[in-house]
């Protein structure tokens, strides 16, 4: 798996961009065929675990897990996060630990190259010339897929001790439209939505830490799945080194 830069990027004038605003959407940020590689590669996996918390705490439903349980197990979590989802924060959806995996000596290599090309020394120069942060050291990594249902509430990704800069999203679903949800929304004064993208295919979003936002829920009438690889950019030496 390799993944590439796209050469014809304006890294000066999307530094301008995402000064003015603290956060971007940069269309075809890695080289088409190289996305349409990667989007093959992750269709494939099967064994996604499903994400989502219950008050502060993180669970992550193995896919073996699912498997055993019985038939009406989705139902009922599925109830149980909406009634969580009105007034709290909430998440629900299916996640691939890249970043520990690759630590583990577990991952494939195809997502192994593509964690290696997350840090390597172009792409890391690359962020720090667009968002002009100079003590971007490192990219964590995951990766999402939304299906209907699916979603994540507001809040700005501020954790004490992790040294988060930047968060990014590199969008892989080929079609998408903004109506089927599944939205990247940043949310200002009076509980009004003062910006959103949409998942478009081989787009990079990249926003300042912290910054509030939320995913919106994919539609119940949705067949696909939104993909994405999801992280951050942070400051200080990795800690899984």
């Amino acid at each position: 798996m390799t993944l590439r830069i796209n050469k014809n990027l304006q890294t000066s004038e999307l530094a301008q961009k995402f000064k003015s605003q603290n956060r971007i959407h940069i269309a075809n940020f890695i080289q088409q065929q190289d996305a349409y590689k990667l989007i093959d590669y992750v269709k494939s996996i099967s064994e996604w675990n499903l994400s989502l918390n219950s008050a502060e705490k993180h669970f992550d439903v193995t896919h073996e897990h699912r498997k055993s349980v019985q038939p009406d197990f989705y139902q009922q979590l599925t109830a149980s996060v909406g009634r969580d989802a009105i007034e709290g924060f909430q998440y629900f959806f299916e996640n691939y630990a890249v970043y520990d995996a690759y630590y583990n000596n577990k991952c494939p290599e195809p997502l192994a190259r593509m964690f290696e090309f997350l840090n390597s020394e172009p792409f890391i120069a690359c962020m720090r010339e667009i968002t002009g942060l100079n003590n971007i050291q490192f990219a964590d990594a995951q990766l999402t897929k939304y299906a209907k249902g699916h979603f994540l509430t507001e809040h700005d990704d501020n954790v004490a001790g992790k040294n988060r800069l930047i968060a990014y999203v590199l969008n892989l679903s080929p079609v998408w439209r903004a109506e089927w949800g599944g939205l990247l929304m940043f949310h200002g004064h009076n509980n009004h939505i003062e910006q959103a993208f949409t998942p478009a295919f081989n787009s990079l979003n990249l926003f300042a830490v912290p910054q509030r936002h939320s995913v919106s829920q994919v539609a119940s009438y949705v067949t696909a799945s939104r993909y994405s690889v999801t992280g951050w950019l942070r400051a200080g030496s990795d800690p899984r080194k």
